[in-house]
């Protein structure tokens, strides 16, 4: 018994650490919920210096935002974007899409920029690259299979063959993790239209493409498709 409880242990300790491994530092959760938060923007050809100074006092204090000039970000790259109400990730995201820029949050502790909002030229969306959380349903299978390794173990001296243990089902995802991806996905169609528009007709495909890879099921894929496959004509 005393062996399976030392073999036991290092699976254990292995689970807790892929869940401390996405924790966030105090820093970064509180700029994290600052996302969530509602601005109101209008942009007219606004350097982007401009839109970090606005976007900064409608939050109020907190929010640390540090355009990354050395991967190249301009900071007179010239904003146009009108949102409503809207949640401050989607602005960004608006912002990286158009301009193929990224962000993410600084997690780092005892850092002196631990939780500042990072702005540069990339794909990240809230996390650095190759840090992103394990989605969900990974975890769950993760946290599945260990639980039946560790009985299967404990019914390693019995004469009776352990029943394998179903799957479990993976959970639905939240109603609000589904309105966040329409509502990201509704705004990456307009921000591809908006290329289209500006005649950044390559730029307006990656968009689109990246869209339909992120959010096949979205209500707007279909016509995100009719518009990709024209564009490519």
């Amino acid at each position: 018994m005393r062996r399976l409880l030392v073999l036991g242990l290092p699976l254990i300790a292995c689970i807790a650490s892929l869940a401390l491994a996405e924790d966030d530092t105090a820093k970064a959760a509180a700029t994290r919920k600052l996302l969530k938060q509602k601005v109101t923007v209008e942009y007219k050809d606004a350097a982007f210096r401009e839109v970090v100074d606005d976007l900064k006092e409608q939050i109020g204090k907190g929010l640390s935002i540090k355009p990354d000039t050395k991967s190249g970000v301009q900071l007179n790259t010239k904003i146009t974007l009108a949102m409503k109400d809207a949640p401050l990730e989607d602005v960004l995201n608006a912002i990286c899409d158009k301009n193929g820029w990224g962000y993410f949050i600084k997690s780092k502790e005892k850092d002196a920029y631990d939780g500042q909002l990072v702005v540069k030229v990339g794909k990240e969306r809230g996390y650095e690259e190759g840090k992103e959380p394990a989605a969900k349903d990974d975890k769950d299978k993760v946290k599945a299979k260990a639980k039946d390794k560790k009985e299967a173990k404990d019914k390693g001296n019995s004469d009776e063959k352990a029943e394998p243990k179903p799957k479990a089902e993976p959970k639905d995802r939240p109603a609000d993790d589904e309105e966040r991806n329409e509502r990201a996905a509704a705004l990456k169609l307009k921000t591809a239209k908006e290329l289209v528009a500006d005649d950044k007709k390559d730029r307006a495909i990656q968009v689109l493409e990246d869209l339909l890879k992120k959010y096949p099921n979205a209500k707007v894929a279909e016509e995100a498709k009719e518009l990709l496959n024209k564009l490519k004509e």
